[in-house]
């Protein structure tokens, strides 16, 4: 059962005299009359936590100007900080309303209220996906100037750090970095890595190496991520054996890493700035060699190879590594068959991904997504032959939607504007007992339309119609089994279907006619 969080007031419509005596301000009640604001309530919905009807800003910008003028912080207050600061925040976030969340805390932080430091540290981390780290850094330095022993977490300036990187802004981060050294907090090698990747986003090499040199001074030991960034930083600049050298020192410490998260990590950074630079002979002798021990599982480096090179549209490419794979006598995932299929299938080139599908023998499901795009790339180029034993191949496969895949064929049919094909699956469809929902019917219907046999899709929607009639005077059946009596909609209802029924010879319908005679009678 979900729980509600109710804060709310009225709004006075009388004016404040002006000596009157002044209430205690209570959250929930009619008290806050006087404070003549309006507010309006948002109802915020979060998956991992319950509802939370929150005010607006106007009614935090009101408890603020109620505390200012009072001088003090009355216990009604306080108890609503205490309980709610941290709740707005968190719901805030989860609806991604960013900018309310960073205003909020700060109007409270103005106000005097300072939560405790882990909840401090806690709602910061919040406001850090927003990706505006100038005003979240903005509101730690409110926090620190307002409550002079708390320090931000480690974790949250490694976070500012990388989003000012990302933003194109080492210098920043650099600023930061001795923000935090000068507040008691020890740099380590994630410290210096995320400012080594800022400046080598920037291509600023030369910067970088001289962070990297710091701190190997300091006696913090570079791990497999901070050489794959800098061999990322030369790849940038174009200075091969720069990336060379750096390379051999990568391999080196990949060999002696002990963290399997760290290396694929590396692994997979490099790899990205290769494919990013175009070095891709490079990748493929790595591919070829991978000369790597057993410091890494080759399914999963592998399975990133090809990631990397469907990223940036080498979708041959992606299938030379397919290959390089089963010459090792290892089995690529059905997420790579199906990256790379729909990568080809998007970029025109469908024949090579039906082609694929064939060397793999079929040994695999397609997502429905990836499906799709292939029978309808085959049916633009008119090849409704391999579409067929595509479709033939999704059927085969237990816990597949049929009729969904049924309809998504019958889609790409209407590209082709082939009308005996269509019936043909449309008939097929029937014979496996496979329900036929209005999507099919409709599809149907619309691809005769496209090509003028308006007759047969007059016909199919005639049959379509029958069925919905049987449908309607099954639920009077059950009516009259669950002893309801129908009102005067059912009757209008059945009564619009019945001079419909009349209007044909069909036994059915003769047999619908007399059901609708008895009812009307009450028999």
């Amino acid at each position: 059962m979900c729980s509600f969080l109710l804060i709310s007031h009225e709004v006075s419509t009388e004016p404040v005299r002006p000596n009157a005596p002044k209430e205690p301000l209570s959250i929930g009640s009619s008290r806050v009359n006087a404070m003549q604001s309006r507010t309006t309530t948002f109802l915020i919905h979060s998956k991992s936590k319950p509802f939370f009807v929150l005010p607006s800003l106007p009614f935090s910008t009101t408890i603020h100007n109620h505390t200012i003028q009072h001088g003090q912080h009355h216990h009604s207050t306080t108890t609503f900080h205490n309980r709610n600061l941290a709740a707005i925040i968190h719901s805030l976030c989860d609806a991604h309303r960013f900018d309310e969340a960073h205003n909020i805390f700060s109007l409270f932080l103005s106000s005097g209220f300072l939560p405790d430091h882990p909840t401090s540290n806690v709602l910061l981390s919040r406001l850090l996906p927003s990706q505006t780290p100038h005003r979240t850094w903005a509101c730690a330095l409110s926090l620190i100037q307002a409550n002079h022993g708390f320090v931000p977490s480690i974790v949250t300036y490694h976070r500012l750090m990388d989003h000012f990187c990302r933003f194109g802004q080492p210098q920043q981060a650099h600023i930061l970095f001795f923000d935090m050294k000068g507040r008691g907090h020890c740099p380590n090698v994630v410290s210096y890595t995320t400012l080594i990747n800022g400046y080598c986003l920037i291509g600023g090499i030369g910067d970088a190496r001289k962070v990297f040199d710091e701190m190997l001074d300091s006696g913090i030991a570079a791990n497999s991520l901070t050489y794959s960034v800098l061999v990322g930083g030369f790849l940038r600049k174009k200075d091969i054996e720069g990336a060379k050298g750096m390379m051999c020192q990568l391999w080196e410490k990949m060999r002696v890493e002990k963290e399997a998260s760290m290396k694929m990590a590396a692994f997979a950074n490099l790899v990205d700035s290769l494919c990013r630079g175009g070095f891709f002979n490079e990748l493929f002798r790595i591919a070829e060699e991978f000369a790597l021990g057993g410091s890494l599982c080759e399914e999963v480096a592998y399975g990133q190879m090809i990631d990397s090179l469907c990223k940036v549209g080498r979708y041959h490419a992606a299938a030379r590594i397919v290959y390089i794979m089963r010459k090792r006598g290892l089995v690529p995932s059905v997420a790579c068959y199906n990256y790379i299929i729909h990568g080809f299938s998007k970029d025109g080139d469908c024949m090579r991904a039906y082609q694929l599908l064939e060397e793999a023998e079929f040994g695999f499901l397609l997502s429905e997504h990836t499906y799709k795009v292939l029978v309808e790339a085959l049916c633009q180029v008119l090849d409704v032959d391999k579409a067929r034993k595509v479709l033939e191949h999704m059927l085969s496969r237990e816990g597949v939607d049929k009729t969904r895949i049924y309809n998504t064929y019958l889609r790409a049919l209407c590209i082709v504007d082939n009308p005996t094909e269509l019936l043909n699956v449309l008939v097929l469809m029937l014979q496996s007992q496979c329900h036929a929902d209005v999507i099919t019917l409709n599809t149907v219907i619309n691809g005769f339309c496209k090509v003028g046999r308006i007759d047969e899709a007059l016909t199919v929607l005639q049959d379509m119609l029958s069925g919905l009639k049987r449908e309607a005077y099954h639920i009077v059946r059950e009516m009259k089994r669950n002893k309801l009596t129908p009102d005067c909609v059912t009757w209008r209802i059945l009564d619009k279907l019945h001079g419909k029924v009349r209007t044909h010879n069909h036994f059915e319908d003769r047999n619908l006619s007399a059901l609708y005679d008895r009812a009307s009678l009450g028999t």
